[in-house]
């Protein structure tokens, strides 16, 4: 009877036993879920928002996709157009603006830019339309509504449809204030938007409200190979060509 009392005590030691250990486990396995929980929630407080132009927006989601390896942080990038990302970078909504035009005046006593890049404005026609050129003043025709048939221009017989873009895009505050129309021999190309000769031109620029080391690091990717490889098969020039 003895040995079985001493059997049933040492039995129910180790049961007290397991189950300390049991709950020792247990504790740790809530500990770590509360630790990935907060992981998640820093995760979250160093993540960046960048809204703005579309004609950025696919660089810089190749940008986001190797922040996130790098860094282990995500960014969420956003179109809209450079306007709306003016706004919405002054008024804390979003940490960066993708923005395919030079800053104004009044926009640089508060904003910071870094530009990455160049491109051109440029008009396109359809292939069937044997004009070879345009003037600026065949232009000012066309998008005043005086010239509404494509036969005053190239004798091809057809009605003009304009295409461009909505108010707020930089595309279109370029097309607004230019002031003239390149030579033959001044066409966009690489060379000519890298000298400043091409007259229709705009910088890609990437703005913040202040620079901090997070934004610092998404926009040095804009200059690493992969993505500086990327920019220049799409049709832009470096800014450090």
């Amino acid at each position: 009877m003895s040995q079985k009392l001493v059997n049933s005590a040492e039995l129910r030691s180790q049961k007290e036993f397991f189950s300390e250990k049991e709950f020792y486990a247990a504790c740790c396995v809530c500990c770590s879920v509360l630790r990935s929980y907060n992981g998640l929630e820093l995760h979250a407080q160093v993540a960046l928002r960048v809204s703005g132009a579309t004609t950025i927006q696919p660089a810089a989601e190749l940008v986001a996709e190797s922040f996130a390896r790098s860094y282990s942080g995500s960014a969420d990038v956003q179109g809209g157009g450079s306007g709306a990302g003016i706004r919405l970078v002054r008024n804390g909504t979003a940490d960066i603006d993708m923005v395919s035009r030079a800053l104004t005046t009044e926009e640089l006593s508060d904003l910071e830019a870094v530009t990455y890049g160049f491109d051109a404005l440029v008009f396109i026609v359809n292939r069937a339309n044997p004009l070879e050129e345009l003037r600026l003043s065949d232009v000012r025709q066309i998008y005043s509504g005086a010239a509404t048939n494509w036969g005053s221009l190239s004798g091809w017989d057809n009605d003009i449809v304009v295409i461009n873009k909505e108010i707020g895009r930089a595309t279109l505050d370029l097309f607004e204030g230019y002031s003239g129309v390149s030579h033959r021999d001044r066409a966009a190309s690489a060379e000519t938007l890298g000298n400043g000769n091409y007259p229709i031109l705009r910088e890609l620029n990437l703005v913040v409200r202040e620079e901090t080391e997070l934004s610092r690091s998404f926009t040095d990717l804009f200059f690493e190979p992969e993505v500086r490889s990327y920019i220049e098969a799409s049709g832009v020039v470096p800014a450090d060509l």
